[in-house]
């Protein structure tokens, strides 16, 4: 289990890093592979895969996709108060 380094405080849950990903669609599933890349494909390191059905790969993207812009949007918030001075 890698430690978090830097990480905000509600994303210090164990959890493996991964910065390589790969998606295979086929007709009723969808496979996501993760793994942690280190220069090329080939001296990455496998850490899982998901299979999804579409439906359900497409909520997870959405829902990936709205917390991220989510917290984009309170950081914006927080960053215009601290400017405020409020």
């Amino acid at each position: 289990m890698s430690d978090p380094v830097d990480l905000p405080q509600g994303a210090t849950i164990p959890a493996k890093y991964s910065n390589y990903f790969t998606v295979i669609v086929a007709p009723d599933i969808v496979r996501l592979a993760f793994g942690e890349g280190f220069g090329s494909p080939e001296s990455s390191v496998f850490h899982t895969a998901l299979a999804l059905t579409p439906g359900n790969a497409e909520a997870l993207a959405n829902t990936i996709l709205q917390t991220i812009q989510r917290h984009r949007a309170e950081v914006a918030v927080a960053m215009q108060e601290s400017k405020d001075g409020s």
